[in-house]
């Protein structure tokens, strides 16, 4: 079967877009090849480029093969001759076939495909407070590894940052979170492990620091937390159907946190990575609070944010055991040791304290003019050693590679890197 080219209009608009790249600018690294009203016409799918146009927009743009550019199983007819890999919700079968192997991607694939995106919002979802999930874990969910994305496919709930990012900065994160979202939504459904995002709080009221603290605990008791502190935030998000995107290295990250947005699939929060531990997670719990708490106009939106992922990270009754009783003053120590057990800042323990009537306002006030006056707003003189790490979309492609059930190329461009760098990270086959 002849190789499709790697040219689709959607494809196109996002790789620009991470690319930090205006029309004018693609225009410009192509030497003016093509103008911007041309490159425009090319991202609408009003008209297609020639084959040397598009070779040299591979290379500026660093378009690699899609995953659904070969067959999915690792070495064809290697894979006990004419046996066809397919997917339900159950795992894999092998099924005996005399034709080509994986999922097609010839004429009948191109013919279906613009349709695809709708059908992804029509077929076996749940409708979730207005976002549609996929079916759940054992049912079989339809899937296309070759579907084209919407420029708008994905909308955004939050985007945190200290200080204004530049657009082009902005625009290429939110790209960046929706590639990952539909490469992970793929990956899972291609071994049939998806897990269907749930609301515990679906239906509550969250508009009031009291709501707020009941929201905080209800999730902590569908997600089976009791009062223990959390080792893994990001690995327990993704473990209840929250993709994590993590972002590291990336130039022009600036003061950016996170953010949180949702898809036809489900939900993704994009977090910087550069961040200490505690803040990460602080950001991960705040997001959260976006996704799941209904609120009541934007004016206390922010504030009640926090309130949430304090409650989540440290409850109320383990504070309150922590600090024996209502306070006036609090040493660095006690403060320290809640910080590494609990995996909060020393900042968010006195602004929780202080909500919850724990210590007086006075005593917040002068808090927080010692960590003005000691530079103590980013780096605390107490840190958390714990590790935060998403770990699940690698765990998954780690079983696909070793389980034959997917070659090397295919990973590669499901893990969105090259087949050298893929197997450094795989390391040895055992």
């Amino acid at each position: 079967m002849e190789k499709e080219s790697l040219f689709m209009p959607s494809r196109l608009k996002v790789a620009r877009k991470i690319a930090g790249l205006s029309l004018e600018d693609l225009s410009r690294k192509i030497d003016g090849r093509v103008t911007r009203q041309a490159l425009s016409k090319y991202e609408q799918g009003k008209m297609s480029p020639s084959p040397e146009i598009l070779n040299r927009l591979e290379q500026v743009l660093d378009l690699k093969p899609r995953y659904c550019d070969t067959p999915w199983a690792a070495s064809g007819a290697e894979r006990a001759g004419g046996l066809k890999v397919s997917g339900d919700g159950g795992g894999f079968a092998a099924e005996r076939d005399g034709g080509s192997h994986g999922y097609p991607c010839g004429d009948e694939e191109k013919e279906r495909r613009s349709s695809l995106w709708s059908g992804r919002l029509n077929e076996a979802t749940i409708e979730i407070r207005g976002v549609f999930s996929p079916a759940p874990h054992g049912q079989r969910v339809p899937h296309s590894p070759c579907a084209p994305l919407p420029p708008d496919a994905m909308s955004y709930l939050e985007f945190r940052t200290s200080a204004p990012l530049p657009k082009k900065s902005e625009e290429a994160l939110k790209h960046l979170a929706l590639e990952y979202l539909v490469r992970y939504e793929d990956l899972e459904r291609l071994l049939g492990r998806v897990i269907v995002f749930r609301n515990p709080v679906a239906g509550f009221s969250t508009r009031t620091a009291e709501e707020i603290e009941r929201a905080a605990e209800t999730v902590r008791g569908h997600w089976h937390l009791g009062l223990s502190p959390v080792p893994n935030f990001l690995e327990l998000l993704e473990s209840n159907g929250i993709k994590v995107f993590e972002i590291r290295d990336m130039d022009g990250l600036g003061d950016f946190d996170g953010l949180a947005a949702r898809s036809a699939g489900g939900y993704v929060i994009a977090l910087n990575m550069n961040r200490p531990p505690d803040r990460i997670r602080f950001t991960a719990a705040h997001e959260l609070a976006h996704i799941i708490c209904d609120f009541d106009g934007d004016g206390e939106k922010e504030r009640l944010c926090h309130i949430f992922a304090g409650a989540l990270l440290l409850p109320r009754p383990a504070l309150e055991r922590e600090l024996v009783h209502r306070r006036r003053k609090l040493t660095l120590w006690e403060l320290g040791a809640i910080k590494r057990k609990y995996g909060i800042s020393l900042q968010a323990i006195m602004y929780r304290a202080c909500g919850l009537g724990l210590i007086a306002p006075r005593h917040l006030r002068d808090f927080v003019a010692a960590v003005k006056k000691n530079g103590w707003t980013i780096d605390e003189p107490v840190a958390y050693q714990g590790r935060e790490e998403a770990i699940r979309f690698k765990r998954l492609l780690n079983y696909a590679v070793a389980e034959r059930i997917i070659g090397m190329e295919q990973a590669a461009a499901l893990a969105g890197t090259t087949e050298a760098k893929l197997q450094e990270e795989l390391g040895t086959m055992l």
